[in-house]
Protein backbone atom coordinates (compact mmCIF):
# COMPACT_ATOMS: atom_id res chain seq x y z
CA UNK A 1 0.00 0.00 0.00
CA UNK A 2 1.34 3.47 -0.67
CA UNK A 3 2.74 5.30 1.97
CA UNK A 4 0.57 8.53 3.43
CA UNK A 5 3.45 10.98 1.74
CA UNK A 6 5.02 8.83 -0.67
CA UNK A 7 4.01 7.86 -4.38
CA UNK A 8 1.23 4.94 -5.06
CA UNK A 9 2.98 2.17 -6.44
CA UNK A 10 2.01 1.71 -9.97
CA UNK A 11 -0.31 -1.43 -10.87
CA UNK A 12 2.19 -3.39 -13.20
CA UNK A 13 4.59 -2.75 -9.97
CA UNK A 14 2.26 -4.34 -7.19
CA UNK A 15 1.90 -7.32 -10.07
CA UNK A 16 5.79 -8.17 -10.47
CA UNK A 17 6.08 -7.55 -6.13
CA UNK A 18 3.47 -9.97 -5.47
CA UNK A 19 5.04 -12.47 -8.33
CA UNK A 20 2.36 -12.36 -10.34
CA UNK A 21 4.20 -11.26 -13.35
CA UNK A 22 8.12 -11.41 -14.09
CA UNK A 23 9.97 -8.79 -15.17
CA UNK A 24 9.94 -9.11 -18.89
CA UNK A 25 6.07 -9.78 -18.86
CA UNK A 26 5.59 -6.43 -17.72
CA UNK A 27 8.22 -4.90 -20.12
CA UNK A 28 6.38 -6.78 -22.71
CA UNK A 29 3.58 -5.11 -21.58
CA UNK A 30 5.20 -1.56 -21.00
CA UNK A 31 6.40 -1.84 -24.97
CA UNK A 32 2.90 -2.75 -25.96
CA UNK A 33 1.40 0.10 -24.00
CA UNK A 34 3.30 2.59 -26.01
CA UNK A 35 1.39 1.61 -29.03
CA UNK A 36 -1.94 2.10 -27.61
CA UNK A 37 -4.19 3.59 -24.96
CA UNK A 38 -4.94 0.43 -23.01
CA UNK A 39 -4.02 0.53 -19.13
CA UNK A 40 -1.16 -1.66 -18.22
CA UNK A 41 -3.74 -4.30 -16.23
CA UNK A 42 -5.85 -4.87 -19.13
CA UNK A 43 -2.79 -5.32 -21.52
CA UNK A 44 -0.79 -8.16 -19.02
CA UNK A 45 -4.82 -9.45 -18.98
CA UNK A 46 -4.75 -9.53 -22.63
CA UNK A 47 -1.45 -11.41 -22.75
CA UNK A 48 -2.84 -14.55 -20.65
CA UNK A 49 -0.08 -13.31 -17.91
CA UNK A 50 -2.92 -12.31 -14.85
CA UNK A 51 -6.40 -12.96 -14.87
CA UNK A 52 -8.28 -9.36 -14.86
CA UNK A 53 -9.08 -9.91 -10.76
CA UNK A 54 -5.26 -9.64 -10.10
CA UNK A 55 -5.27 -6.77 -11.43
CA UNK A 56 -8.45 -5.50 -9.68
CA UNK A 57 -6.37 -6.60 -6.34
CA UNK A 58 -4.03 -4.71 -7.76
CA UNK A 59 -5.75 -1.47 -8.53
CA UNK A 60 -7.67 -1.91 -4.94
CA UNK A 61 -4.20 -1.85 -3.48
CA UNK A 62 -3.07 0.77 -5.17
CA UNK A 63 -6.41 2.99 -4.34
CA UNK A 64 -5.54 1.82 -0.67
CA UNK A 65 -8.80 0.50 -0.26
CA UNK A 66 -10.12 -2.84 0.44
CA UNK A 67 -11.26 -5.86 -2.47
CA UNK A 68 -14.51 -7.15 -2.21
CA UNK A 69 -14.10 -11.08 -1.93
CA UNK A 70 -17.94 -12.27 -2.56
CA UNK A 71 -17.43 -15.76 -0.70
CA UNK A 72 -16.47 -13.62 2.41
CA UNK A 73 -19.16 -11.62 2.26
CA UNK A 74 -22.61 -10.91 2.85
CA UNK A 75 -24.92 -7.75 2.31
CA UNK A 76 -27.04 -6.35 5.47
CA UNK A 77 -30.45 -6.47 3.98
CA UNK A 78 -31.39 -3.65 5.92
CA UNK A 79 -28.61 -1.68 4.85
CA UNK A 80 -29.06 -2.86 1.18
CA UNK A 81 -32.56 -1.03 0.75
CA UNK A 82 -30.73 2.37 1.74
CA UNK A 83 -29.34 3.11 -1.40
CA UNK A 84 -32.48 3.03 -4.48
CA UNK A 85 -32.20 0.50 -6.66
CA UNK A 86 -31.62 2.27 -9.60
CA UNK A 87 -29.08 4.29 -7.79
CA UNK A 88 -27.21 0.68 -7.47
CA UNK A 89 -27.66 0.21 -11.13
CA UNK A 90 -26.43 3.46 -12.32
CA UNK A 91 -23.25 3.39 -10.21
CA UNK A 92 -22.64 -0.73 -10.10
CA UNK A 93 -22.40 0.04 -6.34
CA UNK A 94 -24.09 -1.83 -3.58
CA UNK A 95 -24.02 -1.14 0.28
CA UNK A 96 -22.38 -4.10 2.10
CA UNK A 97 -22.85 -2.94 6.16
CA UNK A 98 -23.04 0.24 7.80
CA UNK A 99 -20.75 1.11 11.48
CA UNK A 100 -21.64 4.24 12.94
CA UNK A 101 -21.78 7.09 10.40
CA UNK A 102 -19.78 4.84 8.03
CA UNK A 103 -21.04 3.19 5.24
CA UNK A 104 -19.74 0.12 3.36
CA UNK A 105 -20.26 0.04 -0.62
CA UNK A 106 -18.97 -2.15 -3.15
CA UNK A 107 -18.40 -0.45 -6.28
CA UNK A 108 -17.05 -1.28 -10.06
CA UNK A 109 -15.42 2.36 -10.12
CA UNK A 110 -14.47 3.53 -6.28
CA UNK A 111 -12.69 6.36 -8.17
CA UNK A 112 -16.26 7.61 -9.23
CA UNK A 113 -16.55 10.54 -6.70
CA UNK A 114 -20.20 11.48 -7.98
CA UNK A 115 -20.83 7.87 -7.16
CA UNK A 116 -19.51 8.46 -3.71
CA UNK A 117 -21.29 12.03 -3.18
CA UNK A 118 -24.94 10.93 -4.30
CA UNK A 119 -24.75 7.81 -2.36
CA UNK A 120 -23.39 9.52 1.26
CA UNK A 121 -26.17 12.75 0.06
CA UNK A 122 -29.01 9.58 -0.23
CA UNK A 123 -27.98 7.69 2.67
CA UNK A 124 -26.68 10.76 5.01
CA UNK A 125 -23.57 8.12 5.86
CA UNK A 126 -19.96 8.95 5.42
CA UNK A 127 -18.83 6.45 2.54
CA UNK A 128 -16.44 3.84 2.99
CA UNK A 129 -15.84 2.29 -0.87
CA UNK A 130 -14.52 -1.10 -2.02
CA UNK A 131 -13.80 -2.27 -5.30
CA UNK A 132 -15.65 -4.99 -6.55
CA UNK A 133 -16.27 -6.76 -10.25
CA UNK A 134 -19.36 -5.53 -11.98
CA UNK A 135 -19.82 -9.64 -11.95
CA UNK A 136 -19.88 -9.81 -8.45
CA UNK A 137 -22.02 -6.56 -7.75
CA UNK A 138 -24.37 -8.64 -9.80
CA UNK A 139 -23.87 -11.48 -8.08
CA UNK A 140 -24.80 -9.94 -5.34
CA UNK A 141 -27.68 -8.35 -6.54
CA UNK A 142 -29.46 -11.43 -7.91
CA UNK A 143 -28.68 -13.31 -5.11
CA UNK A 144 -31.77 -11.77 -3.34
CA UNK A 145 -29.21 -9.59 -1.10
CA UNK A 146 -30.46 -6.24 -2.44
Amino acid sequence: MATPHGPKKLVGQILLEKGLVNQEQLDEALRVQKNTTEQIGRILTDLGYVTERDVLRAYAEQLGIPFLEVGQVSVDQDIAKSIPQSVVQRYNAIPIKRSGNRLTVAMSDPSNVFALDDIRLITGYEIDPMLATPDDIGALMGNGDV
